[in-house]
């Protein structure tokens, strides 16, 4: 008798090839359920990070402009997309600047910037008008939108504000918060620049928001 048909062989074979099938079933539901897994992650809609920049470009005379270039992202890969349909800016006057009017801001195109060598100053110039915007991991977007409130000005004072974005899918619109401070001296800056003079307003530089918190503060 072979080696491979004795007695003594048989229980140890019965026993390695059991361990073999069950291996291979384990294996194949793991396989299946990762498919699965990925499949529904791929169907879903991608979920946004929206981040603020820590610049604002401000400018005031007859209407107040407030220029800013939010960070819409994806980390996720989905075959589905995001369409932000629209964007809002809101300002609340708080603190010593209220009570006062609260300002009504539309968002009135996306810009880009142009450096002006005789002036030495940045100045925007139209590039689209407001519209959906596309947002996937792949298309990341980062418009530099220009809004503006008719007929208000600020106040000296700290405003808080929301940036508002809404979605076409059926999730809730994402709304990002900040805070605003406005100085004399800053409205002084304001009277002497003009509407086409942007005053940069900054969350991160130590010597402004190490004066007045961690809100935007501008450089008086």
């Amino acid at each position: 008798m072979s080696e491979t048909s004795s007695p003594e062989r048989r229980p140890h074979r019965r026993r390695f090839e059991q361990a073999h099938l069950w291996s291979s079933t384990v294996t194949g539901l793991v396989a299946l359920g990762l498919s699965l897994y990925s499949f529904v992650a791929l169907q879903r809609s991608p979920e946004i990070d929206v981040t603020l920049p820590h610049v604002l470009r401000i400018s005031q005379e007859k209407d107040v402009w407030v220029i800013l270039q939010p960070t819409m992202s994806s980390r996720l890969h989905t075959e589905d997309i995001e369409v932000v349909t629209d964007m809002r800016l809101a300002l609340q006057p708080s603190g010593a600047a209220g009570p006062s009017p609260t300002p009504r801001f539309f968002w009135e195109n996306n810009v880009s910037w142009k450096f002006g060598p005789k002036t030495g100053e940045l100045r925007h110039d139209p590039v689209s008008d407001p519209a959906p915007l596309i947002v996937s991991q792949s298309m990341p977007q980062q418009p530099v939108t220009h809004f503006i409130a008719t007929g208000w000005n600020f106040r000296p004072g700290r405003y808080e504000g929301t940036v508002t974005l809404s979605r076409a899918s059926s999730r809730a619109s994402i709304t990002k918060h900040f805070c605003l401070d406005i100085t004399e001296q800053d409205l002084s800056e304001f009277r002497s620049g003009g509407q086409f003079h942007q005053l940069e307003f900054r969350n991160d530089v130590p010597s402004r928001t190490g004066r007045q918190g961690d809100c935007y503060a501008g450089p008086a």
